[in-house]
């Protein structure tokens, strides 16, 4: 099949003249003739850089306001979708989604993948970095800048807002295919499956993506998770050491909540818990007969916001530069990289 792809892609190019007005009627015709094969998509793709190249520099900056703009409705309906859900409009929202084709978040042919490309949205260009490092995909792996977060997050609220569950699975699953490290989508994934009681899936979307998260909250919203999960299989000291882990990572009413109720529930003693919350070295042994580590990053990330940062400090992007250094401090409170952050900030304009 690729053979037969390249060899198309081939014939097109051979066609082709210099003449660019004769060129563009050729190019359009090749659509119309390869409409129907298996690679259509690759073969559209390839059409339409050549067109690309053929339009006048008016034609281009035509074309870029057409699309700018089209992003920009698409973005201005999802932030008055996301107002409404704020105001607890839930069938406005709903609305607002249907009319623009967004019921289910973006279609999942809009920027399909194809056999040279895969799409995805990250949050910064750290994320993108680590997917290419981690993962040393052989397809080419491009952010649009389109808004594929926003809308599986919105959709998939509405559908669980109307207790459409499975269907709000469909759409997250969507959703985390495009953007691989939004923990909003990995968590509310994780919630579905608390409401549908069904808890090996809840622990196994947590574990498998508990290296993807790199902020504190995030961490510490992983730990409670997994506590929720041991402490409904009644294994009370795996709960108890995860809401411990993840009040270090960060506090959270949740945790002295769930604890509240693991007393209760379990009978045990309050100095006999408490005694366990103070001592980190037995939820380290306790966490690790579950396979769990009470410091889950990957250590990839730290190399690269330190990198990344160090990369942009040197090309005077201080304010992206003093993010990158954020996020590593954060995790690690090095004081090297807290130095940087300094060092960043000082030289941001009106700091």
């Amino acid at each position: 099949m690729q053979k037969q792809l390249q060899q198309i892609i081939d014939n097109i190019d051979a066609g082709l003249t210099g003449d660019d007005t004769k060129d563009v009627e050729y190019l359009h015709n090749c659509a119309e003739k390869y409409k129907d094969e298996a690679h259509q998509m690759e073969i559209r793709r390839h059409i339409g850089r050549h067109l690309a190249k053929r339009l006048s520099d008016e034609q281009q900056k035509e074309f870029s306001a057409a699309y700018q703009s089209d992003l920009n409705r698409m973005k201005q309906t999802l932030g008055e979708a996301l107002m409404l859900i704020k105001a607890k409009d839930i069938p406005a929202a709903e609305k607002l989604l249907a009319d623009n084709g967004l019921s289910d978040g973006m279609y999942e042919n809009v920027m399909n993948d194809d056999t040279v490309t895969t799409y995805l949205e990250f949050e910064n260009p750290v994320e993108e970095a680590y997917y290419k490092v981690k993962f040393q995909p052989e397809k080419r792996i491009m952010d649009v800048g389109l808004p594929f977060r926003t809308s599986y997050q919105l959709a998939a609220f509405i559908a669980v807002e109307n207790k459409e569950l499975d269907r709000a699975l469909r759409i997250l699953d969507t959703g985390i295919k495009r953007c691989p490290f939004a923990a909003d989508l990995i968590f509310e994934r994780g919630e579905v499956y608390k409401m549908q009681n069904r808890l090996p899936e809840l622990y196994k979307t947590m574990t498998e993506n508990s290296s993807y998260f790199y902020r504190r909250g995030d961490i510490a919203h992983y730990f409670r998770n997994i506590g929720w999960y041991f402490s409904s299989e009644k294994d009370w000291d795996a709960a108890i050491c995860c809401y411990a882990t993840s009040a270090m990572w960060k506090s959270h009413p949740m945790v002295n909540n769930e604890l509240t109720y693991i007393e209760q529930e379990s009978k045990r003693p309050f100095d006999d818990i408490n005694n366990l919350i103070q001592d980190p070295e037995q939820w380290k042994a306790v966490l690790a007969k579950h396979s769990l580590n009470i410091i889950p990053v990957d250590p990839l990330w730290l190399e690269l916001f330190m990198y990344v940062g160090e990369q942009a400090e040197t090309a005077g992007q201080f304010a992206y530069a003093a993010n990158c250094y954020h996020l590593h401090h954060d995790l690690t409170e090095s004081a090297e990289s807290k130095a940087r952050l300094e060092a960043c900030v000082a030289k941001l304009p009106n700091t």
